[in-house]
């Protein structure tokens, strides 16, 4: 199976660390501010994460959205997401096979409150997909869908850290192999940490 480079793994702490240095609200911020009210602005990202047998993935994906209406939210997230994947052709040689994908979503949310510091969410995000495949051409662009849910958890008055669930089918081309075989990954599901402020 392909191993992700160590900048790859660097990056995605960089990342994280990023987010909670971030979160400490500044004296005199407004304490009425509450998540999920219309008009809050949320910017931040997440990342996306997956290992199976043969098949690994990961993915940055920074993230801007504002409330439209209480509960309501409207995102757009750009993705940066690399797969590597141990496929067999017709003779039955295996080949290590990567590509990389980048996503441009809009997607609109549901955020339901448990709690004043704890909400569930359901988001689809809609857009355009474009892969870079190696070996082998790129796929060009394609249409790409990908459902989220998860739960929004207010930290510090004014950070939200979002474990998640993403699905996601894109209508790119299948990989191809130096052997001519192909594997249809059309499809995928993976954890995601994400982490963003609010005001």
């Amino acid at each position: 199976m392909r191993i992700f480079p160590k900048a790859w793994v660097r990056c995605t702490h960089l990342f994280v660390l990023a987010g909670f240095l971030v979160s400490a609200p500044a004296a005199g911020d407004d304490d009425d501010l509450a998540y999920a009210e219309g008009g809050v602005a949320e910017i931040g990202g997440f990342a996306h994460f997956m290992v199976a047998k043969d098949y690994s993935s990961l993915g940055i994906y920074p993230t801007f959205g504002w409330f439209l209406w209480d509960n309501v939210e409207l995102s757009a997230i750009v993705g940066v997401n690399r797969v590597g994947q141990t496929i067999e052709d017709e003779d039955g040689d295996s080949a290590d096979v990567s590509r990389t994908q980048l996503l441009l979503l809009a997607e609109p949310s549901f955020h339901v409150p448990f709690s004043a510091a704890v909400y569930g969410f359901l988001g689809v995000g809609l857009g355009l997909a474009h892969e870079a495949r190696t070996p082998g051409p790129g796929a060009g662009p394609g249409f790409a869908i990908a459902p989220r849910l998860g739960l929004n958890c207010v930290i510090a008055g004014s950070g939200v850290l979002s474990p998640a669930l993403q699905a996601s089918y894109q209508t790119t081309d299948a990989l191809a192999t130096q052997n001519g075989g192909e594997a249809a990954a059309h499809s995928s599901l993976g954890f995601q940490a994400g982490y963003t402020i609010f005001w």
